[in-house]
Order: C-alpha cells, then sequence, then structure tokens
C-alpha cells in the first residue's frame, strides 16, 4: 500500500474519532472502533506500543477482530 494512501486512511479516522471525543459531531465510535480500542488498551500504553502496534502480526489480529462478524 503506498505511504501516502495508509497516511489519508489513518487521518481519516482519527479526524472523526477527535471529533466525536470533543463533541464536535454527535455520532457513537462504530463497533469497529470500539473493538479497537479494546484490544488497543492493553497495547497502547507500553514502552515498546509503537514495535507492537505496527508489527504485521499485530495488524493482522486486529483486522481480523475487528472484521469479524463473531459477537463478544
Amino acid at each position: 500500500m503506498p505511504a501516502a494512501a495508509a497516511r489519508a486512511f489513518l487521518m481519516g479516522h482519527i479526524n472523526i474519532e477527535l471529533a466525536i471525543v470533543f463533541g464536535e459531531i454527535n455520532a457513537p465510535f462504530s463497533d469497529a472502533a470500539k473493538k479497537a480500542i479494546d484490544n488497543a488498551k492493553n497495547v497502547i500504553f507500553k514502552d515498546d506500543w509503537k514495535e507492537r502496534v505496527f508489527a504485521t502480526e499485530s495488524i493482522r489480529k486486529s483486522l481480523e477482530a475487528i472484521t469479524s462478524a463473531d459477537k463478544k
């Protein structure tokens, strides 16, 4: 994937999430965003978070989890 496309995708999602958090739009987090947040809580607040979050296997697992039809 081209870096510019990945950046545009991420920035678009970050803008929406921040708008929700700061009350700029009246919308809930999507179910996929809720799953991603739940999955990231145990990873993101650690010293090695960048290595863990951006590891290919971590990305694969996250995508599988948030796109799965299975409900918790």
